[in-house]
């Protein structure tokens, strides 16, 4: 499954934003600005793939987007 950032501010590269499933997280790499993508494999069909943004300091959290792959 791939995330895209389709538009907004630019998160910037101290501040982190994943993509988590059971099967484990891929990060995006970088700035993470407009048309920026990130993609996990192997997340099998039907698994939910949260697209989560932690703060620099890493005490902070959020799940932007949650979906789930096809089945």
């Amino acid at each position: 499954m791939t995330a895209r950032h389709s538009g907004g501010d630019t998160i910037p590269t101290s501040e982190t934003v994943r993509l988590a499933t059971p099967a484990g997280n891929e990060e995006f790499a970088g700035d993470v600005s407009a048309g920026k993508t990130a993609t996990v494999f192997d997340a099998g069909a039907d698994t939910t793939v949260r697209v989560i943004w932690v703060s620099g300091n890493g005490e902070d959290s959020a799940v932007l987007a949650e979906d789930s792959t096809p089945s």
